[in-house]
């Protein structure tokens, strides 16, 4: 357990470690988890430390941040990439703030990290039974992502890219088998994993790529910096969330991801929860105020790629663990993960 960013109450982590030895897990804290240095949980090298001596540890398999608030960003000039990059993959959760060491570790490890609650979010019972449960089968490889099991009759190869667009359709009205690839000969059709769409669906059609993403404050702040870059090399689902952001913000935030190119290079996007983005009174009485779904909206879906919106993962109560890095596709159903992101060791 680490805390790369804001300062943590032990009291308020302590349920939380409770919920994971309940697993049957050892849990350890690191050495300067409730160290204070101004809003941080220690010295940035202090942090740094922690996190780098959590990854290089052989006796750890998962490495969890216990609380967001702000901070990742001051840890990645600090670490040893060289060192870290030796390492066997192992599980990184957490979200939030964390967005920036989920795109530092997709863009020096190439490894897949986990998006998922954090145990000081909700200091008076850690995890709920339903992120507890949905963090304990994704860990331990039970399912690729919390939630409801589907089993497509049309099998896809994952890897593969997907039809970027609206596939064919039979008599029936039912896609045709002609827009997904094929298993190789003799293969059994995969497992597909669905984390459903709640709400809405702006833009229709059927797109895949490796999922990318998380808080987009930070992916605005990382904008321009090599923590982004990685974006650039293969299709990409891109995957946005905030809390206490008003419209106009999420709008900027948005316009500087558009202008640096990652919103045009997206294979599609997928909309999770805006939590307290509620917008401000009009500077001009009487006029309407955007909503921040008016901004997404308007800031999305003018590119032609699909947009799947009212994903339950963010800041609301669901939370539920997923991979990102992972090979994806997005329908108006869903966003459907085709391959998990952990694998048995040996």
């Amino acid at each position: 357990m680490v805390a790369p960013a804001t300062v943590v109450d032990p009291a308020e982590l302590r349920p939380g470690l409770e919920g994971l030895r309940s697993l049957g897990l050892q849990v350890e804290v690191a050495s300067h988890c409730y160290d204070q240095w101004g809003l941080f949980a220690g010295r940035d090298e202090s942090r740094a430390a922690d996190l780098e001596q959590a990854w290089l540890d052989p006796g750890v398999r998962a490495v969890i941040a216990a609380k967001g608030g702000y901070g990742c960003m001051r840890l990645l000039p600090l670490l040893s990439w060289s060192k870290l990059r030796v390492v066997p993959p192992k599980v990184l959760l957490g979200f939030s703030d964390v967005t920036a060491l989920h795109l530092a570790w997709g863009r020096h490890l190439q490894v897949v990290t986990f998006h998922g609650p954090m145990p000081s979010v909700d200091p008076e019972q850690g995890w709920s039974p339903a992120q507890l449960r949905g963090l304990q089968e994704v860990l331990f490889g039970q399912r690729p992502v919390s939630g409801a099991v589907h089993t497509l009759p049309t099998p896809y190869l994952p890897g593969q890219p997907v039809y970027a667009g609206e596939p064919s359709r039979d008599d029936a009205g039912e896609p045709a088998t002609a827009w997904l690839w094929q298993n190789p000969p003799g293969q059994p059709a995969p497992t597909y994993w669905q984390l459903p769409a709640g709400g809405w669906q702006a833009t229709g059609g059927r797109v895949g790529g490796r999922l990318l993403g998380g808080n987009l404050s930070l992916l605005a702040a990382l904008t321009g910096t090599e923590y982004l870059q990685h974006l650039f090399v293969e299709p990409f689902v891109l995957f946005i969330e905030d809390v206490d952001e008003a419209p106009y913000r999420l709008d900027r935030m948005l316009t500087q991801l558009e202008l640096a190119g990652v919103l045009a290079r997206a294979a599609g996007f997928v909309v999770g929860e805006f939590t307290h983005c509620e917008p401000k009174p009009p500077a001009v009485p009487g006029a309407p105020a955007w909503t921040w779904l008016d901004v997404v909206r308007e800031r999305l879906c003018r590119f032609g790629q699909p947009v799947l919106g009212g994903v339950a993962a963010g800041h609301g109560d669901a939370r539920p663990t997923f991979p990102l890095g992972v090979e994806v596709y997005l329908d108006p159903q869903g966003l459907w993960f085709v391959e998990p992101g952990t694998s048995p060791r040996s």
